[in-house]
């Protein structure tokens, strides 16, 4: 696997990734999970998902118009995304009746053809492709998280955070590893 360190792709615009990055993003994808819940019980889930994607859609613009990483900014859009996403899954298996199984063939499936489109179909809109493929993600973990969850194996959700844990920890190693030996390789070079 190859990590880009380039301009090929405008990363200008996105932190650095650091161990604080992927806790601020696990914070994000728990609170989206959260948050999407508690508003779904209060507004409901159809409200929950038509506010949740409008303010991503205004952060996103916002974070889109910035000429280079924003905190203030990337973070908002990337929690709202969150909620967003979690919304949508929960909406695709409650209000449409799709098993999880099905849903997360969906989003998967839009997932690679979207990330296709980052990375050579769609060069004029790169950066809005990345930012949609990126929202794919999220109902995809979610109907994954949700089926083992609730569904057929039903392990329960500590069962399953433990899970997504053991696996997140060897990815974030071995891309922490690779990102710093390509590095190293570009400063020999």
């Amino acid at each position: 696997m190859t990590i880009t360190t380039t301009n090929k792709f405008d990363y200008s615009k996105v932190p650095a990734v650091t161990g604080v990055f992927w806790l601020a993003k696990l914070i994000t994808t728990g609170m989206g999970e959260s948050v999407s819940d508690a508003l779904s019980s209060i507004i409901s889930k159809p409200a929950t998902l038509l506010v949740s994607v409008v303010a991503f859609l205004i952060l996103l613009t916002m974070q889109l118009r910035s000429d280079r990483y924003r905190p203030q900014f990337y973070w908002p859009t990337v929690a709202t995304l969150a909620i967003a996403g979690t919304a949508l899954a929960d909406e695709t298996h409650d209000a449409l009746g799709i098993g999880y199984p099905i849903s997360v063939a969906i989003y998967l499936i839009a997932t690679m053809v979207v990330s296709m489109g980052v990375n050579g179909f769609s060069k004029k809109f790169e950066v809005a492709t990345f930012w949609f493929a990126y929202i794919l993600t999220r109902p995809v973990g979610a109907s994954i998280a949700d089926y083992c969850g609730y569904g057929t194996p039903n392990l329960g959700n500590e069962v399953m955070s433990l899970v997504w844990i053991a696996l997140f920890i060897p990815v974030m190693i071995y891309l922490g590893v690779k990102f710093h030996q390509q590095l190293v390789a570009e400063k020999a070079a």
